[in-house]
């Protein structure tokens, strides 16, 4: 079970993904936000504090890593696609950012709506990449026999959701 959780090396079909990860760290996800809204009932009129949440953040960073490195690998993909929602959200911020000073500087409207349509662009491209990670890892099935990263999970075996 550590390997399983800890080790990024090697690969995993998706029925083991999701099994073994993406639905227990929903209902995990689920229950840390009932115990913080459990504790901010005190006064109800005040945000609940992520509490839990920022806990088992910190807690499941590490295996998130393994364990979605593992599923790209039986895709085929290196497990540094892990980074690359985050090195996509540089250009959206970078867009966002620059449009945001030349509205305070009080730019000319041309250029805001420039700006405007950069953004939504920018965004548009991000959710797209997203989209195409997240099939990648939750939807497709995986290479068919070994490849640089291991064996097939499956072996010779092929399923409709595994």
């Amino acid at each position: 079970m550590l390997k399983f959780i800890l080790s990024p090396y090697g690969r995993i079909s998706r029925k083991v993904y999701w099994t073994n990860w993406v639905l227990p760290y929903f209902l995990i996800l689920l229950l840390t936000i009932f115990f913080d809204r459990a504790i901010a009932m005190a006064d109800p009129q005040a945000a609940p504090a992520p509490i839990f949440r920022g806990i088992m953040s910190l807690v499941l960073f590490w295996p998130s890593i393994a364990i979605t490195t593992k599923r790209l690998h039986d895709r085929g993909m290196s497990g540094w696609w892990n980074a690359a929602p985050y090195l996509a959200l540089i250009p959206v911020g970078a867009v966002w950012y620059q449009s945001r000073m030349m509205a305070a500087e009080g730019a000319a409207a041309a250029d805001r709506d420039l700006m405007s349509v950069l953004s939504f662009v920018a965004a548009l491209t991000f959710v797209g990449f997203m989209i195409h990670l997240l099939i990648n890892l939750l939807i497709l099935q995986g290479q068919t026999g070994p490849n640089k990263y291991g064996e097939d999970p499956l072996g010779s075996v092929g399923d409709t959701f595994t």
